[in-house]
Order: structure tokens, then sequence, then C-alpha cells
């Protein structure tokens, strides 16, 4: 037998014999994790509206609570300092929300509206839900005007 390139060839005249060439396993390569689909345009933009609307809405819960407060016969100052303290911090994230990375505007998102839900329950009667949104444009916006932020 003759011997060309590692493979064993008969001579003239003789069989081939069988050979057992062994297996050689393949290194292992480390897989990466497959990386998450991108959020497309449209998924983003809803989730930035959403979180949007419930940080415009505890906004509004607080214009409310402010403009309440102001004009009950005997204003509460600590209570209103604490109202219009939240209102300013509620205000900055609005801010901080136009250049927020999706997973934060989600996390936002979540926090802001267990926030609202929660002022919701704490809402006075004399209130009623659907007069949280009704004066933002109205007197709540002018007392709005009337605090630094």
């Amino acid at each position: 037998m003759t011997r060309a390139l590692g493979i064993l060839t008969p001579d003239k005249g003789q069989a081939a014999e069988a050979v057992e060439v062994p297996v050689v396993p393949e290194p292992e390569i480390p897989q990466r994790p497959p990386a998450p689909p991108p959020e497309s345009p449209r998924t983003e933009a809803a989730g930035y509206a959403a979180a949007l609307e419930c940080v415009r809405l505890v906004i509004a819960w607080y214009n409310r609570a402010i403009y309440l407060e102001e004009r009950s016969p005997s204003p509460d100052r600590e209570r209103l300092d604490s109202l219009i303290s939240e209102r300013r911090a509620c205000v900055t994230d609005r801010k901080y929300l136009a250049d927020a990375e999706a997973s934060e505007v989600a996390r936002m998102s979540l926090v802001y509206g267990r926030k609202l839900r929660r002022l919701l329950e704490e809402c006075p009667a004399e209130w009623g839900a659907s007069q949280l949104t009704d004066g933002i444009n109205g007197p709540a916006s002018s007392s709005m005007r009337s605090h630094s932020f």
C-alpha cells in the first residue's frame, strides 16, 4: 500500500483496506445569547406617548391639588409646599423623558402609572376623578404659573 496525502490507496492488484479515521471534535466556541430585537420606531413612540401621558396626568393631579389647597379656607402651607415640590419633580422627569432610552421610558411609565393610581385612590371625594383633567387649561394652569419650577 502507498500513502498519498494521508489516504491509503491499494497497490496494483490489491484490494483496498478499510481504515478508521478518528473523528476530531470541533472546538467549542462559546455562543453569545442573541441580542433582543430592536424596538420598532412605532413601538418606541407608543411607549413614549404612554409614559408622557402618565406623567402629564400626575402633573395634572398636582396642579388640581395645588389649586384646591390655595383656595381652601385655611390653606396648609406645608402641604402646599410639598405638592409644589412633587409637581416640580414630575416636570423635571417629563423633560428627561424626551431623551431617555426605551428601557427608561418603560420604567417611568410604570412608576408614573402606579403613582397616578395611588393619587386617584387618595383623591378627595369632592374632586371626582373626572375633574383631574378638566382644569388643565383652566384655573390650575394659572396657579401653576404663579410658582417657579
